[in-house]
């Protein structure tokens, strides 16, 4: 399920502010309401005020309480289950542009985090304060206490997060793994993992710097590569095994990859086995 922006589906909206992309909604969930997995369109920033839920992403849980903040990035499939008191949240989402603009100095949106501690937990009440007390000059505060919040956040999850990748995006590499010989699109990757085909992509070529797509045809060479030295088998038969629409399709895609024909890449091979005979 979707949201657009400022559109709040679940749960009981209190008030709401449009600042500059930035749009904070005050919304309280009851007591043991259990969510679907859904997802927004836009990035969030869930801001726990009071109260607890779990929140599951993949098949991963994590219990959030007063004082933490989740980082849920725009299409990322998640289920939330509300503990015995329910929980108020400020909702924080992000326009396109305004996400766009803070893409520019960090990868905060590019994976779910949850992040808490005394220095964001102050953040949060003082953004909190003045979205309900609104007194001469709250906007420009507001949006500073927010550009400080991300920051913070960056600080304290950067270490954490940016070298380890999300657990759903190693299964998707397994599955590529498996069936990398097979016609796998985006999209089924994506709903295989649970998550957004475009946030599929995007953290895929942030771990491993090249597109699925080019990551596939690397496994496809490579394996094509071990069969050409080890089977008899013929370059066409090589070729549909690996992927590959033909020997042509096989040929072309070698010689990108590793600036030789597969024919060639075999007598490259012989020559120093022979080498290494004598």
């Amino acid at each position: 399920m979707t949201n657009g922006l400022g559109r709040t589906i679940f749960g009981r909206q209190i008030g709401q502010l449009n600042i500059s992309g930035f749009v904070l909604t005050e919304t309280f969930h009851e007591p043991r309401l259990i969510l679907p997995r859904h997802d927004h369109e836009c990035a969030i920033i869930n801001l726990t005020l009071d109260g607890s839920f779990q929140q599951t992403v993949g098949n991963r849980s994590q219990e959030c309480e007063a004082g933490s903040l989740l980082i849920i990035p725009p299409g990322e499939s998640h289920g939330n289950k509300y503990g015995h008191g329910g929980a108020r949240s400020l909702l924080i989402e992000l326009a396109p542009p305004r996400l766009d603009d803070v893409r520019a100095f960090t990868d905060l949106f590019e994976t779910p985090a949850h992040v808490k501690g005394e220095a964001l937990s102050l953040i949060t009440r003082r953004i909190y304060d003045e979205f309900r007390g609104r007194a001469s000059g709250f906007e420009l505060v507001i949006e500073g206490l927010i550009l400080e919040m991300l920051g913070q956040t960056f600080r304290q999850n950067n270490l954490r997060n940016i070298y380890t990748p999300p657990r759903w995006l190693v299964q998707a590499q397994e599955l590529i793994h498996q069936h990398f010989a097979e016609k796998l699109s985006l999209c089924v990757i994506a709903d295989a993992v649970g998550v957004h085909p475009s946030h599929l992509a995007r953290t895929f070529r942030k771990y491993h710097h090249c597109s699925i797509g080019g990551y596939v045809r690397r496994l496809r060479i490579e394996y094509a590569a071990r069969e050409i030295l080890k089977s008899g088998s013929s370059l066409t038969d090589v070729a549909l095994a690996a992927g590959f629409s033909d020997q042509s399709h096989l040929t072309r895609e070698f010689k990108r990859q590793l600036q030789t024909t597969p024919a060639g890449y075999k007598k490259l091979h012989s020559r120093n086995a022979l080498t290494k005979k004598r």
